[in-house]
């Protein structure tokens, strides 16, 4: 009877344990997907469009007045161009080693993974050069 009754608090604690444990992870993985799909929202927005909600965010964090947000937004405006201008200077040296990774991924993937890194490698290329 004692025996009997153990069992079932251990197989309950194990259920309990594995229930647990598969809601943690099921968290994990929706939140890691939400913001993949908000980094992937706010990476697809055009240069202005970015600043804005970058101003947005750091007048809210921040606390901003009206007056240093539209100063932020302003100098980042100023600035934007040059950073434009470093990223597609570096784009040329970012696509050879993205390229070389490629190359040497296919010692390890089969056709189909290939292919579709060659996918994911191109979109980047283009975001890179954007």
């Amino acid at each position: 009877m004692e025996s009997t009754r153990r069992k079932v608090i251990i197989r309950l604690l194990l259920i309990t344990g594995l229930s647990v444990s598969a809601g943690f992870a099921l968290g994990i993985l929706t939140a890691a997907a939400v913001f993949r799909a908000k980094l992937q929202g706010f990476i697809d927005l055009d240069p202005a469009e970015r600043r804005e909600r970058v101003v947005w965010y750091l007048t809210r964090d921040l606390n901003l007045t009206p007056a240093q947000s539209a100063q932020l937004g302003a100098l980042l405006a100023t600035n934007q161009g040059e950073l434009i201008e470093i990223r597609r200077s570096i784009a040329p040296r970012i696509n050879m080693l993205l390229d070389r990774t490629m190359n040497e991924a296919t010692r390890f993937l089969d056709t189909d993974q290939h292919e579709r890194l060659k996918i994911k490698v191109a979109t980047i290329k283009r975001r890179i050069e954007d």
